[in-house]
């Protein structure tokens, strides 16, 4: 190549709608360096799925995705889709509400994200592979069941409050705890359960700030599964203050495992929350893809940053 490109896919509704700010910033800070930038804008939700498994990538040196979370789980699911076996890195600048697994990655901002990619930067970071009973589902930050999936549906009723509205929704839920009931497989071995929540974790955080899973890694080919039993609503408040912090790991309604595999089945199919996603339903089967997808990201202090 002559010069180094960049393919965007753009969600212009994602966030506080900033994506051609940022569009701009991006070309302002590559084109000098010798890039060609190309800006592909969503059209619909599902729309970065369809671009993500369809635009021409293997002559171009990174997929850049300007969004949020959902942005990201889109595009995640069109690339595991491509029947090209070419790997692209994703650089991943943050516009959405949520940013968990850009912030994770250490990519608050485009000029962050900017700088990693002029340097090659990149990182191998595992995938959720989520089987249900009529489809197959990526993901690479959470899958939740039981109150993860009741919050987020509430927070979706609350969206006009922007970056708050999980915390409102959290609290809102913690006045009544409901119980679900599911027999749950980690790793092999079968339980039956009752929970407030299952959530499995690839990422530290989740919702806005919230570190429920503080040891998690996202090249570790594990999943921290962090499961909490009902209680009453001031001691579930206690913890919801906790989960801040990640110290609600040390209270006694909290169970954290960390697996290769799980699954669950439940009485009736109950809902899934895949990256902040409200998709599909249980029963279903979820592993780890170790270091299937790479990303461009800040240097980790455990040596598992490429760079090429």
């Amino acid at each position: 190549m002559n010069s180094r490109e960049l393919i965007v896919i753009a969600n212009p509704h994602s966030g506080r709608r900033a994506s051609r700010e940022i569009a701009q910033q991006i070309a302002a800070l590559l084109e000098p360096a010798g890039f060609r930038i190309r800006i592909v804008e969503t059209e619909a939700a599902g729309h970065a799925v369809d671009l993500a498994r369809e635009l021409p990538l293997d002559e171009c040196e990174a997929l850049g995705v300007i969004g949020g979370d959902g942005t990201l789980h889109e595009v995640l699911n069109g690339l595991m889709a491509r029947q090209s076996k070419h790997r692209v890195p994703l650089a991943l600048f943050p516009g959405g509400t949520g940013n968990t697994v850009m912030e994770h990655l250490g990519c608050s901002d485009a000029a962050s994200v900017v700088n990693h990619l002029l340097q090659r930067h990149y990182l191998d970071i595992d995938v959720i592979k989520v089987s249900m009973q009529d489809h197959v589902e990526y993901c690479c930050n959470i899958v939740g069941w039981g109150a993860v999936t009741d919050i987020n549906r509430t927070a979706e009723c609350f969206r006009w409050l922007g970056k708050h509205r999980y915390t409102l929704a959290t609290l809102w839920h913690l006045v009544s705890p409901p119980i679900h009931r599911a027999r749950i497989r980690l790793d092999g071995v079968e339980n039956d359960r009752e929970l407030l929540f299952l959530v499995a974790c690839n990422t530290q955080c989740t919702g806005r700030g919230m570190r429920i899973a503080p040891n998690a890694r996202i090249d570790d080919g594990k999943l921290d599964v962090v499961m909490a039993k009902s209680s009453t609503p001031a001691k579930l408040l206690s913890l919801f203050r906790r989960v801040f912090d990640g110290s609600h790991l040390g209270s006694d309604i909290v169970e954290c495992i960390q697996v290769r595999e799980f699954a669950i089945w439940t009485a009736q199919p109950m809902g899934l929350n895949l990256d902040g996603e409200l998709r599909g339903s249980t029963p279903c089967q979820v592993q780890v893809l170790p270091r299937s997808l790479t990303v461009v990201a800040a240097p980790t202090e455990n040596g598992s940053l490429t760079t090429s």
